[in-house]
């Protein structure tokens, strides 16, 4: 019984996790201020912080229906943001306003 209840929770919990709509990641710049990014999981969809309003990250060509994750640090005057596909280990760099692949070497 106890290892059913177990289970239970394992499954429900992972479920709630899987239908988060939104997440969101914040870090502190190397100038003391902040970046933020509010994304999709699913569709790797995703708006940057500026003067307090979300705006869309452009895309050079968007990205398919997967899980993604997006990671954000400082850097020495500001920050900076890498999003991976966890399915594929495709991934993308934030830069000039716009995710941009990464490409794997050969």
């Amino acid at each position: 019984m106890k290892l059913f209840l177990l289970l239970l929770t394992i499954l429900f919990s992972n479920t709630a996790l899987a239908t988060e709509k939104y997440k969101l990641v914040m870090n502190e710049s190397g100038s003391g201020n902040w970046g933020a990014i509010r994304y999709e999981p699913t569709t790797g969809r995703s708006w940057h912080v500026k003067d307090s309003i979300f705006i869309e990250i452009l895309e050079q060509e968007l990205p398919e229906k997967s899980n993604y994750i997006i990671k954000i640090a400082k850097t020495n005057r500001t920050w900076s943001a890498v999003r991976m596909d966890t399915n594929s280990g495709k991934a993308w760099i934030f830069k000039d306003k716009m995710w941009k692949k990464i490409l794997e070497s050969n």
